[in-house]
């Protein structure tokens, strides 16, 4: 059995994101898309056909020489025609899937692989994970107005059309491939149609495919990861180092409390002792005062000694 290193949606969504997206050519990515659309033009050839149902980006898995394969047929029905047949709910991820394989009772055929195809691309060339938007809105004069599956995608179809252009083979294969008419549709054939015309134009020396390795692109992958892991370790031993400042600084703060809190009574003891002082000395001043002001008083009643010597003694009269 061969080994399979790898899966799409890791190398184009890759866990835990790096910082920034990790560089796929789009001539690889190309080559991946045709890949997965050889697998399905297998499946859709069979006879009967082949529906796989599950398609996504996990689902498609890469060998060490960069070739993509389809795994994961365990949700394959096989049809009895190429029209569209009853079947359960498709049990692949919403995200892939058309409206008509979402219903309870739902009438689909191959072309549910095409829609997947499709959304598959838009992941692959635009390197975001395309969340369709409501498949419905109230507009401002609160009527219900429907989107199409490609408006609701039509966020990350605008960075594929922003890469290439509108018309380009590879913008004409999604638009095609998200047509809410299931008869309106590409074939398999058709959409390989574009992909062999894109080759031209994404492959014109600026990267040989056979050239990149999965293990590059991993290792690269890793890099990105390992360079984020050190940023961690710098920012944790950071803010360890700022941790260990705000506790000292805690410690200092309550040492001063203390210190503070412990002259407290002794400074309380003083001031009582200064304003008892006050106390003291304004009641001496207050006795000097009545004091003095005795003093004043007797000084004003007592005769002077002129007066004694000029004035008739009481007894000269008698002599």
């Amino acid at each position: 059995m061969e080994k399979l290193a790898t899966s799409l949606h890791d190398i184009l969504d890759p866990e835990p994101p790096p910082r920034n997206k990790p560089f796929v050519p789009v001539s690889l990515k190309r080559s991946v898309l045709h890949d997965v659309a050889r697998g399905l033009s297998f499946l859709h050839s069979h006879s009967p056909p082949i529906i796989h149902r599950d398609l996504s980006a996990r689902n498609v898995l890469l060998n060490e020489g960069m070739v993509a394969k389809i795994a994961d047929l365990g949700m394959a029905r096989i049809v009895p025609s190429l029209r569209a047949s009853t079947m359960t709910k498709a049990p692949g991820a919403s995200i892939y899937m058309p409206p008509e394989a979402l219903e309870d009772e739902s009438r689909y055929d191959i072309t549910i692989d095409i829609f997947s195809l499709g959304v598959l691309a838009i992941f692959t060339l635009s390197q975001m994970f395309p969340k369709p938007l409501a498949a419905a809105y109230m507009d401002r004069s609160r009527k219900i107005v429907g989107r199409t599956e490609l408006e609701r995608r039509g966020n990350y179809m605008q960075e594929v059309t922003r890469q290439f252009r509108e018309g380009h083979p590879l913008v004409q294969m999604i638009q095609r491939c998200l047509n809410n008419i299931i008869e309106e549709r590409p074939t398999i054939q058709q959409v390989m149609g574009w992909l062999e015309e894109a080759r031209a134009e994404v492959e014109d020396g600026e990267y040989d495919v056979n050239k990149l390795s999965l293990a590059q692109l991993l290792q690269s992958r890793n890099l990105s990861i390992q360079q984020q892991r050190e940023e961690i370790s710098q920012k944790d031993q950071e803010t360890r180092r700022l941790q260990e400042q705000n506790e000292a600084l805690e410690e200092q703060n309550e040492a001063l409390k203390e210190q503070k809190d412990g002259e407290s009574p002794r400074l309380q003891e003083q001031n009582d002792v200064q304003k008892a002082q006050i106390t003291s000395l304004e009641e001496q001043v207050q006795d000097l005062r009545a004091e003095n002001t005795l003093m004043k008083n007797s000084h004003k009643t007592t005769p002077t000694p002129k007066q004694v010597v000029s004035g008739a003694s009481p007894f000269s009269s008698g002599a």
